[in-house]
């Protein structure tokens, strides 16, 4: 009997690779400010109006005393940078008004910039910015690299709030957004971070847009290391849904394989998808699907599943299990196939049984027969006792097989509970199909990723 050779369960937890994307922060960059008036300047300059002079800067005698000294060593060819970190103190001790301040803020910004030196850059940003003086166009920007600089430091709350001042300002470079979802990670709170992302990502889709793919692959790589099942299968179903390919299909089922607890013939209509879309990786995940499918019980696919996996390379034809399988699947396909009319008659009477009736589906569509598969699945819907939620799942596999694809849909949406995240990834599959927007798979595609 086929169960004297089967290995044990191969369900190993396969980690993703390559998912995590680096975000980009730039700082240290010069910021653009106001330029100081300078008090001889003012002084000379008219009144033309009250306009005019409320636009007027005020700066105190005791700041312009201690800035205009000091004011060389900024534009000097070459910057003396320890007489300009020693003006530090006084020009900042001597700033009393919102210019004074402003103005202040530019110059220890401006310090730290030349000076390499980060934390400066950073006080003189927040002096700025406090001042109340920064002009509306650089509001943004002036957060944003605050907020940078702030997340550089590892002060991830303080960098969280000026990324939001940011945003709020209307800043989009440099991937503001981005930055802010970090600041949760980085910051112990990758919850909220997915959260936040996730919003940002309806927003995009409400908007008719085409959501950004990092954030779809960021917040997939974030929810699967942290081990949030919901999110991580949310962002995968969406990666998958936007962004077909092999790669992003193989991590979205890899992820639902690894944060659910299935059953076995849950497991099995997964890797039944991952058939389908051509994704599977590694020699484990096509034994595991031999496993579950039994030979004893559906032949025909584990015969076509092993000569995939011949043919990619993935099973090498010395693997013993795979070799003692496909011997006890093909000794048995002739008898089968032999018996496919008697089968068809049995569990199409009134009173046959709901086992025979499922079997009958299971048997059909294991030979490539969707259309009787379904028959039989529908019939067993009726049947006292049978699992509502697995036979609309496989109803909906027998219409992808058979290519009705708007009707597959309509029925995967109907599954509830644990399958239906198979379910919402068998959907997007069908969708895909539907639209044209991968290429068509064929129950024989495996690749080998």
């Amino acid at each position: 009997m086929l169960s004297t050779f089967l290995s044990p369960r191969r369900r190993p937890r396969s980690r993703i690779s390559g998912l995590a994307l680096a975000i980009a922060l730039t700082t240290g960059a010069a910021v653009t400010t106001a330029a100081l008036e300078t008090p001889a300047f003012a002084q000379k300059k008219k009144k033309k109006d009250e306009t005019a002079q409320a636009e007027q800067k005020n700066y105190s005698d005791a700041f312009i005393a201690a800035y205009q000294p000091n004011e060389a060593l900024l534009n000097a060819p070459t910057p003396d940078v320890a007489a300009l970190q020693a003006a530090v103190a006084p020009v900042t001790a001597a700033a009393t008004t919102p210019d004074d301040k402003f103005v202040a803020g530019n110059f220890v910004y401006n310090t730290g910039v030349k000076a390499q030196d980060q934390s400066l850059q950073l006080r003189g940003l927040e002096m700025m910015l406090a001042s109340g003086k920064t002009p509306s166009a650089n509001a943004g920007q002036f957060n944003y690299v605050a907020g940078s600089l702030a997340y550089e430091a590892e002060d991830y709350t303080k960098a969280r709030q000026y990324i939001e001042a940011a945003l709020a300002a209307g800043y989009s470079a440099s991937d503001p957004t981005g930055v802010l979802v970090e600041t949760y990670i980085k910051g112990g709170q990758p919850a909220e971070g997915l959260a936040f992302l996730k919003r940002k990502v309806d927003e995009q889709l409400a908007a008719g847009q085409k959501p950004d793919q990092a954030f779809l692959r960021r917040g997939l790589a974030v929810a699967y290391e942290n081990n949030l099942a919901d999110q991580a299968r949310d962002f995968a179903l969406m990666y998958a849904a936007q962004y077909p390919t092999n790669d992003s299909w193989g991590d979205a089922i890899v992820v639902t394989r690894s944060l659910t607890p299935m059953n076995e013939t849950e497991m099995l209509d997964l890797l039944r998808l991952q058939r389908q879309t051509g994704t599977f990786r590694q020699k484990n995940e096509l034994l595991e699907y031999v496993d579950a499918l039994d030979a004893r019980t559906m032949p025909g696919e584990v015969v076509a599943v092993i000569d995939e996996g011949y043919s990619s390379g993935l099973i090498p034809r010395s693997d013993p299990y795979a070799k003692e399988a496909y011997s006890a699947a093909q000794s048995r396909i002739s008898s089968d196939r032999a018996e496919l009319p008697g089968l068809e008659r049995d569990a199409s009477q009134a009173s046959a049984k709901p086992a025979l009736v499922v079997s009958a589906g299971d048997t059909f569509l294991n030979y490539d027969q969707p259309e009787k598969a379904e028959k039989f699945y529908r019939m067993a819907l009726d049947k006292a006792g049978t699992d509502k939620n697995m036979l609309m799942t496989r109803i909906g596999i027998a219409q992808v097989y058979a290519g009705n694809y708007a009707e597959a849909q309509q029925t995967l949406e109907q599954v509830t509970g644990n399958r239906q995240y198979i379910a919402e990834l068998w959907s997007a599959y069908a969708a895909q199909q539907a639209n044209g927007t991968t290429s068509p798979a064929t129950q024989a595609a495996v690749t080998g990723g």
